[in-house]
């Protein structure tokens, strides 16, 4: 009659308690395995966050494209439709750089003419007011956008919103504030203002794309799409200059560095559980063998070779659970210690930590499977004969 599985359990802690040794080094080999790549899994996890913060430090991942002469819109659809793998566009026009003046008060600003839905492809905040909208693009209203840096000098003691300043001698009433860092080029610091695109197309007479940028359904692809995109230009406008680079290289050659770190640290981590596996596989062998005659005791009182099946399988999941989970929190534990001192992007994962668990359960089940099963198999009467 097969035993219940309170029993089982019951006998099964007994046997550990009973063999302190032998569970400590099963134990502790599982403990290595799980450390080696609950460690690498951290890694992978602490380079995401990295990669993540760096892309919020700044404009959405993109590819920026210019082209002279400028193309119209039914031109720019039809080239982008058969590109592909294209999740937004926003067009823009290269402004001017020069002072941005109110009431005495100037900065040093590059004017950007863009569309409607420039702060939502890029990723910014407007952290006062609104953008401006397809409306007064549409109606060539001079609007503007301020980042936070030039709107605290501008406006030190008055809300900017519905403000006017001066840029270029002509006025722009302000209706937004944006969340985006100031940017240095030939040693001068410049903030940002953000204008209708439609101003441009006013003063030229007519509506025409010359620089417009593309963000990718992944920012991992960018330098695959460059390639496509400039091949599919070359076809499609053999007559006109034009050229694309993107945002994203820097990160992208991290990413694939941390990446293949992760990817090797994680084959350790597997040879680790590996080599743990064997020396269970090793140790659960020589417990058979010591423990014949207590399993022809048990067989000949009535325990199935299923019992004896389960109670070695289910003895190699329990230490594999405490050697699974006092790895985890060591790691998790340690990783904390590293980030807080390091200043890294860290949060425990619990699907980190299943994963781990559960490949240390499956090393320690599979690895004493074949000793189990053998042990199942021994006759009562050979294994008391062997006393």
């Amino acid at each position: 009659m097969a035993l219940s599985p309170r029993n089982l359990l019951i006998i099964t802690l007994n046997a550990l308690r009973g063999n302190p040794i032998r569970s400590a080094l099963t134990t502790v080999g599982i403990f290595m395995g799980v450390l080696a790549v609950n460690g690498t899994l951290q890694v992978q996890t602490i380079s995401q966050g990295l990669i993540a913060r760096q892309l919020n430090a700044q404009i959405a991942p993109q590819l920026f494209t210019w082209i002279d002469p400028g193309i119209t819109s039914r031109e720019q659809a039809q080239a982008i439709a058969r590109l592909g793998g294209v999740e937004a566009i926003a067009n823009d026009a290269w402004g001017w750089f020069g002072p941005v003046s109110r009431q005495g008060r100037e900065v040093m600003t590059m004017t950007l003419l863009v569309t409607p839905n420039f702060a939502d492809f890029n990723g910014l905040k407007v952290v006062a007011g609104r953008f401006f909208t397809p409306q007064e693009m549409q109606d060539f209203r001079p609007v503007g956008v301020l980042d936070q840096a030039a709107a605290a000098q501008l406006f030190p003691d008055a809300d900017p919103i519905n403000q006017t300043l001066i840029a270029q001698g002509d006025a722009y009433r302000i209706v937004g504030v944006i969340e985006m860092k100031p940017f240095e080029q030939d040693g001068q610091t410049y903030s940002m203002l953000l204008v209708p695109l439609s101003l441009a197309h006013a003063q030229a007479g007519q509506e025409r794309i010359g620089s417009f940028s593309l963000r990718p359904t992944d920012w991992r692809n960018l330098e695959a799409q460059q390639a496509e995109w400039l091949e599919l230009l070359a076809a499609r406008f053999p007559d006109r200059d034009f050229g694309a680079w993107h945002n994203a290289e820097a990160i992208a050659e991290q990413h694939d560095i941390l990446t293949l770190i992760s990817r090797g640290l994680f084959g350790v981590g597997l040879v680790a559980l590996v080599i743990s596996g064997v020396g269970i596989a090793n140790i659960t062998f020589a417990s058979v063998i010591e423990r014949t005659p207590e399993i022809g005791l048990r067989r000949a009182i009535g325990a199935t070779q299923g019992d004896i099946l389960w109670q070695f399988l289910l003895e190699a999941v329990i230490l594999s659970m405490i050697g699974g989970m006092s790895a985890i929190a060591v790691v998790d534990g340690t990783t904390r210690i590293v980030a807080a001192t390091f200043d890294l992007p860290y949060t425990f994962q619990l699907e980190t930590a299943a994963m781990s668990l559960g490949i240390a359960i499956a090393v320690g089940a599979g690895s004493s499977f074949v000793p189990a099963r053998r042990a199942s198999r021994i006759e009562p009467m050979s294994a008391l004969r062997s006393e």
